[in-house]
């Protein structure tokens, strides 16, 4: 497999329910949770140096020994997390860079392997009176408990972790309750992401404008011209000035935003795609890129209908980064 020295992995994690007394901890009838009778456990806080955006955080591009993630859980149940005796950190990983030589597959995919357990004795209390737990994975942890090399790990790839509830009764994990607004999944990925050089200053120039919001003058939309910039906030993910269509809701003066603090750019290994929604909660699509040379050429469309066409010319001396 391609070797890479260099990874970033981001993790989307589930949104999972906290809980406080018998009477209010939980949007339903306790005695629902007690029938079900099982134990779940809540994220609290998640250590990175980056907040989320959509639902996803992300890591700092790092070497692999620098890379590590810190979660902590709060654990519950119908004996308010007491009968939890431990937790246990089960790791897989997905292999998506299968390679084909001659008649054999490689495939270094993996499940169930052990990271890490954590006994009931290293609990602290949540300010939920309820038992609490952290973990940190590190990067050299993951190599050493699936042996790998950095040689087998390469973007898209993604690792899962599950947290495992272990009481008297049994281990328990996936929990889905069987009752209204009461769920939790205890697992969460961790995709690889491939570098990303996509940070630039470029001129823009903006054709083909159409919105169903407004009758079209004669002659149609006036071309929207400037000056902007893609800067990278986190590894793959860009703000965009002067904002996703480039001119088009400033012309059309709907009292509609989408700056570069609402809408980014992602490129998730050569697959690019806008993250965010625009002031009226509209998302925006992207066709693939056209690059030649110095100027990079795309279609943005939103959920309004509303589209334009951007050819962006780069102003630093240097050519958009060949997708192939």
């Amino acid at each position: 497999m391609k070797f890479k020295y260099k990874y970033i992995m981001s993790i989307l994690l589930v949104a999972l329910t906290i809980a406080c007394s018998d009477d209010d901890k939980l949007p339903v009838d306790f005695d629902e949770l007690i029938n079900s009778g099982l134990p779940f456990a809540s994220r609290t806080d998640f250590e990175s140096e980056f907040k989320p955006i959509e639902g996803e955080l992300f890591l700092k591009e790092a070497d692999l020994e620098d890379y590590n993630i810190s979660i902590t859980f709060e654990l519950n149940s119908p004996e308010d997390g007491a009968n939890v005796n431990a937790i246990k950190i089960v790791g897989s990983f997905k292999d998506n860079n299968v390679e084909i030589v001659g008649n054999d597959t490689i495939d270094v995919s993996k499940s169930n392997i052990l990271l890490k357990e954590i006994s009931s004795s290293q609990f602290s209390t949540s300010s939920n009176d309820l038992p609490e737990v952290t973990f940190t994975i590190t990067g050299q942890e993951l190599l050493q408990a699936f042996d790998y090399t950095a040689v087998d790990i390469k973007g898209l790839d993604v690792f899962t972790y599950r947290v495992i509830l272990v009481t008297d009764e049994g281990e328990f994990t996936d929990v889905s309750s069987n009752f209204d607004n009461q769920s939790a999944d205890h697992s969460f990925d961790a995709q690889v992401l491939c570098p990303s050089d996509f940070s630039a200053q470029f001129t823009y120039l903006s054709t083909n404008l159409s919105t169903p919001e407004i009758d079209e003058p004669d002659g149609g939309w006036p071309n929207q011209s400037g000056s902007g910039e893609f800067r990278e906030i986190r590894e793959g993910v860009y703000e965009i000035t002067p904002g996703v269509t480039f001119g088009a809701l400033e012309l059309w003066n709907r009292g509609v935003t989408a700056g570069p603090d609402s809408v980014f750019l992602r490129d998730n290994c050569g697959t690019f795609s806008f993250i965010g929604e625009d002031s009226d909660d509209n998302g925006y699509q992207i066709s693939p890129f056209v690059i030649d040379g110095n100027q990079l050429t795309f279609t943005w469309e939103n959920d309004e209908d509303e589209s334009g066409t951007v050819t962006l010319t780069r102003t630093d001396g240097q050519i958009w980064p060949d997708l192939n």
